[in-house]
């Protein structure tokens, strides 16, 4: 992320950047590991968000975060054994000068799931990317590969 931010701060045309943080993939004894995973992406993301306003910056960056999996409600063993399995609706967190803040969707509702003990998703992660497309790149609407998805409102028009 420090190098993300140098390569920015230089006005170098790279419009794309990809890090990835791996580990999440667990399904028992998830509550440490999880816990120092999130403390390292909320220190990178704060140095990262922190160094681009410091250099005037961050009105150019949109931070997108993926998962290429969610979690599912009901939990594997107990005490210090206690995980869960992949599920199907997840969080995304967008950060930089581009978006409307706050939370975007109602809350999940952890008594509704589906047959499979998933919790439904509230937006649709192809409405995240249609804003991010449409509104952040400047790309027409009908050059999109998600046909159909209409842009949510979390990224600034």
């Amino acid at each position: 992320m420090n190098l993300v931010a140098r390569v920015i701060a230089e006005g170098l045309p790279t419009r794309f950047f990809h890090v990835a943080q791996f580990g999440y993939d667990t399904h028992a004894v998830q509550a440490g590991p999880h816990a120092r995973l999130l403390a390292e992406l909320d220190a990178a993301l704060d140095a990262f968000l922190s160094e681009l306003e410091a250099r005037d910056q961050l009105d150019r960056v949109l931070v997108v975060t993926i998962s290429d999996f969610g979690r599912r409600v009901a939990q594997n063993g107990r005490n210090r054994d206690a995980g869960t399995d992949h599920g199907a609706a997840s969080v995304q967190m967008l950060f930089g000068g581009g978006i409307e803040p706050g939370l975007h969707g109602p809350p999940p509702d952890l008594d509704a799931l589906d047959a499979n003990g998933n919790v439904p998703h509230r937006v649709d992660f192809r409405e995240v990317y249609a804003s991010v497309r449409t509104r952040w790149l400047g790309l027409r609407a009908e050059d999109d590969v998600d046909r159909g998805h209409r842009p949510h409102s979390c990224v600034r028009g």
